[in-house]
């Protein structure tokens, strides 16, 4: 009984500061409190803690060459999912060879 109401407490939360969020975010300032530089550095951090082997390092090596090559390909936003989703399908390859070589 307490998990539910220390879940639906969360998401309860959750919403309430995600609307006055939207509502509030548009009287910042466009660049300001570093909020830019703070969210790449958050996204590079969560990136390194990622890196367990050399495997990891390839498939992300692999995901910022496909993401700048199809930036200039294609145009909007979409070029980051397919590059992320082309980079890990060849990470899971390449981890599974790893692994059949280690078998043998």
């Amino acid at each position: 009984n307490s998990a539910l109401v220390t879940n639906f407490t969360a998401n309860i939360t959750w919403f309430t500061t995600t609307v006055i969020g939207g509502f509030s975010g548009q009287f910042i300032p466009a660049h300001s409190l570093g909020i830019d530089y703070a969210l790449i550095a958050m996204f590079i951090c969560l990136l390194v803690f990622q890196f367990k082997g050399l495997i990891y390092v390839v498939t992300a090596i692999i995901a910022g060459i496909f993401a700048v090559l199809l930036s200039i390909l294609i145009p909007g936003n979409s070029y980051i999912v397919i590059a992320s989703m082309a980079a890990a399908a060849i990470g899971v390859v390449l981890k599974k060879r790893t692994d059949g070589e280690k078998g043998r």
